[in-house]
């Protein structure tokens, strides 16, 4: 089912459907290559979320925007996760993501900020890992 989700993807962006060969690339790239033949409601909600990194890796979008990235994802989740990230910013992609996640946001931002209380407040890589109070 899954793939079936990710070939339509493919062609709504107007690119013609994959050969059957090039379906595990974009699967085992995330480390759910193994799960093709699950159905998607069986997944857990860190499979699931791998599973919208295949998605992207299929569209390459010039600007991507995350909200939590990092939430339901294990350790090894989120270090796929960052992978990502670096890849698609080596790519081009401009990603924008809101996170709780400041240790795991440091390494592989380029700039950030903090939103609270209605200020934004333009940060330091080094002040998302040490500060306690950013404001």
């Amino acid at each position: 089912m899954q793939l079936k989700i990710l070939c339509f993807r493919w062609q709504s962006e107007g690119f013609p459907r994959p050969r059957e060969k090039l379906k595990w690339p974009w699967l085992d790239h995330v480390n759910i290559g193994a799960f093709a033949e699950f159905k998607i409601r069986s997944f857990s909600e860190g499979m699931k979320r791998r599973l919208s990194l295949a998605k992207t890796i299929l569209i390459r979008p010039k600007v991507l925007l995350m909200d939590e990235p990092y939430s339901s994802l294990d350790e090894p989740g989120m270090n796929l996760m960052n992978q990502f990230i670096k890849n698609v910013t080596q790519q081009g992609t401009t990603v924008l993501m809101t996170t709780h996640n400041r240790s795991k946001t440091a390494e592989v931002a380029h700039r950030a900020g903090s939103l609270f209380q209605g200020q934004f407040k333009n940060l330091e890589i080094q002040e998302l890992v040490g500060a306690n109070e950013l404001f």
